[in-house]
């Protein structure tokens, strides 16, 4: 607020700057004793000594904080978020798969004897019974264990795809989470410093008051003002602690939340536009879309193989009654009533509804670049054109509504509403600021990005 006989230290970077003039009072003369002028003396003292060595405390826990960027941030998250590691692990899982695409049919091993009685007293094994052992080996026709490593790896890069869109989601997330609680806590301080100013309006307006110099009711139309602020920095301190409960919650590292946002919530950020239907495709929505419609094409060609009877053959030892002879033989699956149709027709219709889902997914991708690219649009043109001069009006008019105040040419009312709309303005460019960081990140990741 403009304030009253005090100049403020260091103010946001988003509130409106304004000349510190204040209502000056006189001190009284008193006859007081050369022994009291002493004792007030050694008090002042103290309270300066106190006053430092507390400072000092403060400034140590502030430099003791830990200091973290929304880079920082967004790489704690993917460290130690649960979803991240659920995401490697499906990646991991669709890696195995190609480990058993590799594998061959294991050959067989027959051991057969025939023509056993050994009831019979002239019965002899070893010349009255036919005996086989040999080994039986499937051979796959039609490249079936080379489409299905092709449909294992088409997979693991479907799987690829849709890890590295949930890690950006997932730092989208935790850089929206991270501008919200910067935003919240920029109000926090806004409102903090507010409340210490109408303390001093109040204390102000209450010597006035028991000095004759103005009626009670501007004492309590100002107490009612500063019990106002006072509910909007409780509420700012509740919405504070909110936002770096998300943030940590995102994050997943519960010691951010004593953390110290050194991101300017107002630095610009300049992006580099790009075409259309270049950003579309580099989508991550879409490339996932396109690996999977890959993946489905991979599983037709499968399909179709199987469709393709394999070759077992035979071969190794037989003994016919007494005779050692060599054994040889061919089984084949008559294609007759089964050639996969099922699974081939499974295979199309799965082709038919991701190429559906890749269309869907490209006009999902392109609304929503065009509402990133407006919407940053909007926001920059905000930043940069309208809340400077937003600010500079708002303080240019609690200034000279304070000149008059003090001048007594406007009355407390009309100062206390040029003080109310230089907070809200304040607030209000925090906002768009905060809304501005988060077109940013909506559009860094409609384009691929990672904020």
């Amino acid at each position: 607020m403009n304030e009253i006989s005090f100049c403020p230290a260091d103010e946001p970077a988003t509130k409106p700057k304004r000349v510190c003039a204040g209502i000056g009072r006189k001190p009284g003369t008193s006859g007081l004793q050369t022994s009291i002028l002493e004792r007030d003396l050694g008090i002042c003292v103290v309270r300066a000594l106190l006053t430092t060595f507390l400072l000092t405390l403060l400034v140590s826990a502030a430099q003791s904080q830990q200091a973290i960027t929304v880079q920082d941030a967004v790489r704690l998250g993917l460290a130690h978020n649960p979803e991240t590691l659920v995401s490697s692990d499906q990646v991991e899982l669709q890696r195995a798969q190609i480990e058993q695409a590799k594998l061959r049919p294991n050959p067989r091993l027959y051991l057969q004897s025939e023509d056993l009685h050994p009831w019979d007293s002239n019965f002899s094994f070893a010349n009255n019974t036919e005996d086989y052992g040999y080994i039986g080996q499937t051979f796959e026709i039609d490249g079936k264990r080379r489409k299905r490593i092709a449909y294992a790896t088409s997979g693991v890069r479907r799987s690829d795809a849709e890890h590295s869109l949930r890690l950006q989601q997932i730092a989208a997330k935790i850089a929206d989470a991270y501008w919200s609680a910067s935003a919240a806590q920029r109000e926090e301080a806004e409102w903090q410093h507010q409340l210490a100013d109408f303390d001093r309006l109040v204390q102000y307006q209450s010597d006035r008051v028991k000095a004759g110099a103005t009626a009670g009711v501007d004492l309590l139309r100002t107490q009612l003002e500063r019990d106002r602020v006072a509910v909007s920095f409780a509420t700012s301190q509740r919405t504070t602690e909110a936002a770096e409960i998300e943030l940590a919650r995102q994050t997943a590292t519960p010691s951010i939340r004593n953390a110290k946002l050194v991101d300017g919530l107002d630095q610009e950020k300049t992006l580099q536009q790009k075409l259309l239907a270049d950003a579309v495709e580099n989508c991550p929505d879409v490339r996932a879309a396109l690996e999977a419609v890959a993946e489905v094409r991979a599983d037709v060609s499968l399909q179709h193989a199987s469709a393709v009877p394999n070759i077992d053959a035979l071969g190794g030892y037989k003994r016919n009654s007494g005779t050692d002879t060599l054994y040889a033989g061919m089984q084949i699956d008559l294609p007759i009533f089964n050639r996969n149709q099922g699974g081939v027709a499974v295979a199309n219709a799965d082709l038919r509804l991701a190429q559906d889902q890749l269309a869907y997914t490209r006009e999902i991708a392109k609304a929503e670049i065009e509402t990133a690219m407006n919407d940053y649009e909007r926001e920059q043109t905000l930043v940069r054109s309208t809340i400077p001069g937003m600010n500079e009006r708002a303080a240019q008019n609690a200034n000279i509504i304070g000149d008059a105040y003090r001048s007594g040419g406007a009355d407390l009312l009309r100062y206390l509403d040029a003080e109310r709309t230089l907070i809200e303005t304040s607030l209000l460019s925090i906002e768009t600021w905060a809304a501005y960081q988060h077109a940013v990140v909506s559009l860094k990741l409609a384009y691929g990005e990672q904020p």
